[in-house]
C-alpha cells in the first residue's frame, strides 16, 4: 500500500493512502482493513496516544466507530475525532455539502413567558441551500407552515409538523419580515450546502469605514483566494476597522486562518509566530513546527492592512480555525471578542483519505500553541464584552446586539449598555447541521513527503 502525505496549513492535515490491490475486497474484509488502518493511526498520530487504553484488540469491536470510540481520550476526545464516508468528506470539501437533505433552514424558538411548553415565536437563524434561494432571510419570523400558526403549539407538536412536512418535500412557510412585511414563500426539501462565506460589507459608523465579513467556516476549497479579493476590497476602499463575524465558524483550513491574519496586522510583525503546532511524542520530532506571519511577496501576494485592533465576534460555536485569528494576533493588536465564550478547541486533526476502506480519518493530532501567550484555551476564549446573538436581525445589520457593541465601541470607546437577553428556552434546529460539519474543523496543513 502506497501511502502519501499531505499536510497543509489549516486545521485539516490530508494524508491520501491509495492501495495497489486490484481485487475489491468483501465488506467484512473492508471493514477490517479500515478497524487496522484505524489502530495503527491512532498509535501513531493521535495526540493523546499515550492515553490510549492497553490491551485493545481491534477485532474485538463492530467497526471502526467502535473501535474509536474505545481508543479516544475521553476527556478531551468526546468526539472531536471521527471517520466519515470518503465521497461525502469529499463533496463537503469541494461544495459545502452537509449531506444532509431537508429545507435548509436553522431555526431558534421563543417561548411564551407566561406558558413556556408553548411556542411565542420562531426565527430564522440560517438559511442555506433551496431556503436561501427562495428568498428566506436570517430574521425572518416564522409565522406559521402551509397556514398552520405556530404560536401556542408545544415543541412535539412542532416537531410533528416539520416531520411531515419534511416528508412531502414541499411547504409554504408562512413569513414576517425584519421590516414587518408577510410573505408566504414555497420551498422545496433538497441537499443542504453550507456557503463558507455569509456576508462582506462596508459599514459607515460615525465617520469610519468598518469593514464587515461574516464567515461560516475555514473549510473550502478555494477560499484563500475568495478571502483575499474581499480584503483587497476593504483595502481599496481604505477601511479604518475590522469586524470579524465567527460566531458559527467552527473552524477549518489554519492556511486561511494564517493568511487573514497577516493581511490585518501591521508590517513591524511579520516575522513573527502565528501559531505552532506540538504533536505526541512519537511524531514531535519530525512534524512539530511553527507558522510565521509572512510579509506578501511575489509568488504569495495579498493586501496589507496594517491595523491596530480587530472585533471578533463569537459564540459557543466559534472554534478550532476561528480561534486562531484570535489567539495569534493577540500578542500584536488589540483583539475584542464580543458575545459569548468561545468552543475551546487548541488542537487540530490529520485528516486521511483511504481509498482502500473508503473512509476519511479525522484524528486530533496536534495542539495548537502561541508561546507569546502561553495560554490553554480548551475551556474557551472569554469575550471582552458579553451580547446577545441578534437573530432577530439580518447578517450585518447594526441592530444585531453583538455587531452593535462592536459598532459601539468603535465610535465612543465604550461597547455601551449590555445588549437584551433574548428570552430563548431550548433551540429548535430544523435541518440541524451535522455534527461532522463541526467536528471536521480541525487544522489542514499541506506537507509533501
Amino acid at each position: 500500500m502506497k501511502t502519501y502525505i499531505s499536510i497543509g496549513f489549516s486545521l485539516l492535515f490530508i494524508l491520501s493512502i491509495i492501495g495497489c490491490n486490484d481485487e475489491a475486497p468483501t465488506p467484512e474484509e473492508q471493514e477490517d482493513l479500515a478497524k487496522e488502518t484505524l489502530f495503527e493511526l491512532m498509535n501513531t498520530y493521535y495526540l493523546w496516544e499515550d492515553e490510549i487504553p492497553n490491551g485493545i484488540d481491534p477485532d474485538d469491536y463492530a467497526d471502526v466507530h467502535e473501535l474509536l470510540d474505545a481508543m479516544r481520550y475521553q476527556p478531551r476526545d468526546a468526539s472531536l475525532s471521527y471517520v466519515e464516508d470518503l465521497q461525502e468528506f469529499r463533496d463537503r470539501i469541494n461544495s459545502g455539502s452537509t449531506g444532509n437533505v431537508g429545507f435548509g433552514v436553522n431555526l431558534v424558538a421563543e417561548y411564551d413567558e407566561t406558558n413556556p411548553n408553548l411556542l411565542e415565536t420562531i426565527y430564522i437563524r440560517e438559511s442555506f441551500s433551496n431556503a436561501r434561494d427562495a428568498g428566506i432571510n436570517r430574521g425572518d419570523q416564522l409565522i406559521g407552515i402551509n397556514q398552520q400558526l405556530i404560536k401556542g403549539l408545544t415543541t412535539d407538536q412542532f416537531n410533528n409538523l416539520l416531520a411531515e412536512v419534511s416528508e412531502a418535500g414541499n411547504a409554504v412557510f408562512n413569513l414576517t419580515t425584519v421590516d414587518g412585511i408577510d410573505q408566504d414563500i414555497q420551498v422545496s426539501t433538497g441537499e443542504i450546502n453550507i456557503e463558507a462565506i455569509t456576508l462582506d460589507r462596508i459599514i459607515e459608523s460615525n465617520g469610519k469605514k468598518v469593514g464587515y465579513l461574516a464567515l461560516r467556516s475555514f473549510l473550502r476549497e478555494g477560499l484563500a483566494n475568495d478571502v483575499r479579493a474581499i480584503f483587497q476590497s476593504f483595502a481599496s476602499q481604505n477601511i479604518d476597522e475590522i469586524v470579524l463575524d465567527f460566531r458559527y465558524n467552527g473552524g477549518g483550513y489554519v492556511s486561511v486562518a494564517q493568511l487573514m491574519a497577516e493581511m490585518i496586522v501591521p508590517a513591524e510583525f511579520y516575522g513573527k509566530e502565528f501559531i505552532t503546532f506540538q504533536h505526541n511524542d512519537i511524531i514531535s520530532a519530525e512534524f512539530d513546527s511553527t507558522l510565521i506571519l509572512t510579509a506578501p511577496n511575489s509568488s504569495r501576494n495579498y493586501p496589507e492592512l496594517n491595523l491596530p485592533r480587530v472585533f471578533i465576534l463569537t459564540t459557543g460555536r466559534t472554534a478550532s480555525a476561528s480561534e486562531l485569528v484570535a489567539v495569534g494576533l493577540a500578542p500584536y493588536i488589540d483583539v475584542y471578542l464580543v458575545g459569548a465564550q468561545t468552543f475551546g478547541k487548541p488542537v487540530g486533526s490529520y485528516t486521511i483519505e483511504d481509498e482502500e476502506t473508503n473512509y476519511m480519518y479525522s484524528l486530533i493530532s496536534f495542539q495548537n500553541v502561541q508561546n507569546e501567550l502561553n495560554i490553554d484555551y480548551f475551556d474557551g476564549l472569554p469575550v471582552d464584552f458579553e451580547a446577545a446573538d441578534g437573530y432577530q436581525y439580518p447578517w450585518g445589520d447594526p441592530r444585531d446586539p453583538m455587531l452593535g457593541a462592536a459598532l459601539n465601541f468603535i465610535d465612543n470607546g465604550s461597547f455601551g449598555v449590555a445588549a437584551r437577553k433574548v428570552s430563548v428556552i431550548p433551540s429548535i434546529n430544523f435541518d440541524e447541521i451535522s455534527s461532522k460539519e463541526e467536528a471536521a474543523y480541525g487544522a489542514v496543513v499541506p506537507l509533501k513527503k
